[in-house]
């Protein structure tokens, strides 16, 4: 176990070289689709929950979900933020298609989604044929989790 001046611990040396570029020194990076960067105390700051932190005045509970209204994650605009929890998220994120059922918004019909229906069959037409997540993401200009979520069906079930 290797640990940094802040305290985090890494169980390699690449772990640990890879966090102090970030340590400390607000450089943004994205992680799942947020901006994030190192605080001085090593932990992990998500942008848009320290936007609503600031909108509200005090901060957030653990449980407490900050929501991006026009669905994009970079869009860290106070304006653009509101506080939920998971049930009222969820239901940002869910349709309704009668009185009882929900169901979820898949594919090209979720508004964040870079990929239409025929990239995701040509990605797995890829993937079958032994391509990295990098190799594909970078083609579809798409993040590799992207790729990776794909790949292990978390994500495009449908295709």
């Amino acid at each position: 176990m290797i640990e940094c001046e802040c305290g985090r611990k890494f169980n390699t040396p690449q772990g640990l070289g890879n966090h102090k570029n970030y340590c400390g020194k607000k450089k943004i990076s994205i992680d799942k689709g947020y901006k994030y960067y190192i605080g001085n105390d090593g932990n992990i700051v998500y942008i848009h929950r320290e936007v609503m932190e600031k909108k509200i005045g005090r901060k957030l509970k653990p449980e407490e979900i900050v929501h991006h209204k026009d669905e994009d994650k970079l869009n860290n605009e106070p304006s653009n933020l509101e506080l939920s929890d998971s049930v009222k998220h969820s239901k940002h994120h869910y349709k309704r298609i009668d009185t009882k059922n929900w169901t979820h918004v898949v594919g090209e019909n979720v508004g964040t989604s870079k990929l239409q229906e025929n990239d995701v069959v040509e990605i797995k037409k890829l993937i079958n044929k032994g391509k990295s997540n990098n190799f594909i993401a970078e083609k579809y200009g798409v993040h590799c989790s992207t790729i990776s979520d794909i790949r292990t069906k978390r994500t495009w079930k449908h295709i």
